[in-house]
């Protein structure tokens, strides 16, 4: 369509279909048939009663079709965390020149992975090749809106006509965490400055009865759990995950608790069920109550494999076995919670294994078994808060909170230690819940599952098939800071190949530590920065598809 700004002026419109400087049309729209195949160059010239013209051209091809490019390997909209290794693949069909291997080779494929930044992204590289392999390179730390576009491109040998046609392909992929401001849109809700001692620059907030936040595309493809970082100090809302409309099919359903303040955070996270497919996505405030005064929002973390080959989420978080009577008796059903951090409400976890036992909303009970893995030595305490129900809690194997307590005495951890945890809690009626939180020097929260390494002779024991190692660990490197050079412990529950690198703050690999067979058992590695300027880096243990990854600052 052709505009002028200037109200009344009575424009002219010359069209030249062919390139051959003769004009084929004077009207505002044309219709043209092509007889012979070509590349034309078509021209429309637009000009005011003073003379003024403007002038668009289109390159018209007759006589091949565009290829069609598509990506089938990861899934648009999937979910990512920094140094994932994430396996890519690409199709391509050509009317005129056929297929891959049936026509089209695969090294005249392009792709390339960019990391996404705001409203721009930033190219990686392209490589060559139909299917491949990449690593999420991280941006750094801080609430930035991230995430990654992968785009491939095909041009065909342009068939008889020699003019060449280019197709082309995109899809964006989620970092696992999101930070609320950056919803695609806010309904009912503002954004403000953050009192969380945690960061995130800003929170999303002013909630009331079905104000939302809406986030796409999205797709939960190795997604199990949803975690909202919330403050409430009026109304404890439910958080209704919703998928392509604001009453769309609902996938989970987040119960939160008063937190003591605006700006007083904490977690609160629930299971998710993949809809399937890649979709829009609503975060709904709920409350019977109603009215205003809802909780603030500062991020959303989703957790699970998500799109990657190797699994960092499979070692944080721990081993739960779920018992459908209150006394760990009845149908049981194991699953990896990332924390404990849950308040069911009257919906109790209702969950039910592929055998067809279930746990319902009532009279239930869970235990969870796993290691605290210790950073920084401190004086630490815990607080159990069941709902309706009681709880116990095992720290080394020595009961810290029983029946009749709901927290610890000051416990002393250690530095790069792994302290066994084992949480009970039992359900009478009503309401469902159960919260395990901490704290040293900052202020009580939930453990995170950072912190948490979860049993996995029970997760294997669950589910045969899944290999996960039993004594993988990576430790903190000391010292750190450190210069030039600092030591790196790992541990190995098996012999194996095992990859040990350091990348800087944008995923460039700067150092290869480790890549041999190694023995079951604890080994040391030892980084020399004097090579390197000043700054943060980290450093990722790879072993049987796993992958560990800390991060250490070099200072000189």
């Amino acid at each position: 369509t052709s505009s002028d700004p200037d109200a009344g002026d009575i424009l002219t419109y010359t069209w030249d279909l062919n390139g051959d400087q003769i004009t084929d049309a004077t009207t505002p729209t044309v219709s043209y048939t092509y007889t012979e195949n070509g590349a034309y160059l078509a021209t429309l010239t637009v000009a005011d009663p003073e003379g003024a013209t403007s002038v668009a051209q289109l390159e018209i091809v007759v006589g091949n079709s565009a290829p069609v490019v598509t990506i089938t390997e990861p899934v648009n909209g999937g979910f990512y965390e920094d140094f994932d290794l994430i396996n890519y693949r690409v199709e391509v069909t050509d009317a005129e020149q056929g297929s891959i291997g049936n026509g089209i080779q695969c090294e005249d494929i392009v792709v390339e992975p960019s990391i996404g930044h705001d409203d721009h992204s930033h190219g990686t590289g392209p490589r060559n090749g139909c299917e491949g392999t990449f690593m999420a390179e991280t941006h750094g730390e801080g609430p930035d809106n991230v995430f990654y576009v992968l785009g491939a491109w095909y041009d065909d040998d342009g068939a008889d006509v020699g003019a060449s046609l280019r197709g082309t392909d995109g899809i964006v992929l989620n970092l696992k965490r999101k930070q609320a401001q950056h919803a695609v849109e806010l309904i009912g809700l503002q954004t403000e400055s953050t009192g969380d001692f945690m960061g995130g620059a800003l929170n999303v907030g002013f909630a009331s009865q079905n104000s939302a936040l809406k986030f796409g595309p999205m797709n939960f493809e190795g997604i199990d759990f949803i975690t909202l970082r919330y403050a409430a100090q009026q109304i404890a809302a439910n958080l209704e995950v919703r998928v392509d409309a604001i009453d769309g099919p609902l996938i989970a359903t987040i119960g939160t608790q008063l937190t003591g303040g605006w700006q007083t955070y904490d977690y609160f996270t629930a299971a998710l069920d993949n809809p399937g497919g890649t979709r829009d996505v609503y975060l709904v405030y709920k409350s019977d109550t109603g009215g205003d005064g809802f909780g603030n929002i500062n991020w959303i973390d989703f957790h699970g494999k998500g799109i990657a080959s190797t699994d960092q989420d499979s070692l944080r978080g721990l081993a739960a076995t779920y018992f459908s009577n209150a006394d760990f008796t009845g149908n049981e059903i194991v699953r990896k919670d990332p924390m404990i951090a849950f308040q069911w409400g009257d919906r109790g976890p209702n969950i039910q294994n592929e055998q067809g036992q279930s746990v319902g909303n009532s009279g239930f009970s869970v235990r969870w078994d796993g290691d605290l893995a210790i950073e920084n030595f401190g004086f630490y305490r815990f607080y159990a808060d069941p709902v309706n129900g009681t709880a116990r809690v095992w720290l080394n194997d020595e009961l810290i909170i029983d029946e009749n307590s709901t927290q610890s005495s000051i416990q002393t951890l250690f530095s790069n230690s792994r302290n066994t945890l084992k949480v009970e809690y039992s359900h009478n009626s009503g309401d469902a819940g159960m919260f395990l939180r901490w704290n040293r020097n900052d202020p009580v929260n939930v453990i995170p599952p950072t912190a948490l390494i979860p049993n996995t002779d029970i997760l294997v024991s669950n589910e045969p098939m899944q290999e996960l190692p039993a004594e993988f660990a990576l430790f903190q490197n000391y010292p750190n800071p450190f210069n030039p050079t600092t030591q790196i412990d790992f541990s190995l529950p098996s012999p194996g190949e095992v990859k040990l690198s350091v990348f800087n703050t944008i995923g460039q690999e700067v150092q290869v530590l480790v890549q041999e067979q190694r023995t079951a058992g604890k080994h040391t590695a030892t980084f020399d920065g004097s090579r390197l300027t000043s700054g943060v880096y980290f450093y990722r243990l790879e072993f049987e598809g796993q992958a560990l990854v800390k991060k250490l600052m070099l200072v000189k």
